[in-house]
């Protein structure tokens, strides 16, 4: 439903010759629920000639509903890594193919891909993103200390995990894009602050040996030892089980089968 606001649904003209013009402005507004698109605004119009004739005139004006909307983007969590924002559209307008990107920025450098592409919002609607972001501050720890983290320069900047040191006082910047309900496609930039509670977020391992060093190879050494355990105890049963055979049918054992023959020899 379309209103006028903050004033009535009609206004005089007390004179208008022929020729003349005149700007007739009304403030209207749509119900908040409405679905956005093109609503049909009926306008009617009575005048008067100089003869008392009353004349009416009735047509119709395009109002169109929609526009850009707003959104909000919160720290989630990280985890392996990854850092999880949270996106939600507080404005009172669908936003369609939203896609969220971290643009290239002073403090951090996203590893992979930098932009994802979460579909429709609904207004009041929320969805995760996740990237992994590595700190660039590297650079100056190794211009103040002399050293460098191994492999991990690249033109001129040195890149490390997250941590809580990192990130204080430096927001990291987020982009979002969508089409509006006219089709047009709208950007807005959002600034997000990095909460993590302390030390460095964990980093992705490669497989073993690239980064975890001897400790990548420590449930391999577990189940190698434990199969080289069941083998000897397996060989240990087996000669129990031969000695309690050897036993029961009253065989000797070799060396005393030796010893009987050189005896009656003798």
């Amino acid at each position: 439903m379309v209103l006028p606001v903050y004033s009535d649904n009609t206004k005089y003209i007390k004179y208008l010759d022929a020729g003349e013009s005149v700007k007739i402005v009304y403030a209207v507004m749509a119900d908040v629920n409405a679905e956005p698109g093109l609503y049909t605004l009926d306008i009617n119009m009575v005048l008067e000639d100089y003869e008392s004739n009353e004349n009416t005139i009735n047509t119709t004006a395009g109002v169109f509903v929609g526009g850009e909307t707003d959104f909000d983007v919160s720290f989630s969590e990280s985890d392996e890594g990854e850092v999880s924002l949270s996106v939600a559209n507080v404005g009172n307008n669908i936003a369609y193919s939203v896609k969220v990107s971290v643009p290239k920025q002073e403090n951090y450098k996203v590893s992979g891909s930098s932009s994802t592409i979460v579909g429709n919002l609904e207004k009041g609607d929320y969805t995760i993103a996740s990237f992994d972001v590595l700190s660039t501050q590297g650079a100056e720890a190794s211009q103040e200390g002399g050293s460098r983290i191994p492999g991990t320069a690249k033109a001129g900047v040195e890149e490390e995990n997250l941590t809580a040191a990192s990130v204080e006082n430096k927001p990291l910047k987020v982009q979002i894009e969508y089409t509006d309900a006219k089709g047009e496609r709208i950007t807005v930039d959002k600034e997000v602050e990095l909460e993590l509670s302390g030390g460095s977020m964990p980093a992705q391992t490669e497989g073993p040996g690239k980064r975890g060093g001897i400790s990548s190879y420590l449930p391999y050494i577990a189940v190698i030892l434990l199969a080289g355990g069941a083998l000897v105890y397996r060989r240990k049963i087996q000669e129990k089980i031969q000695l309690m055979k050897n036993k029961k049918s009253g065989n000797k054992n070799p060396g005393e089968q030796k010893t009987d023959i050189k005896t009656l020899r003798d």
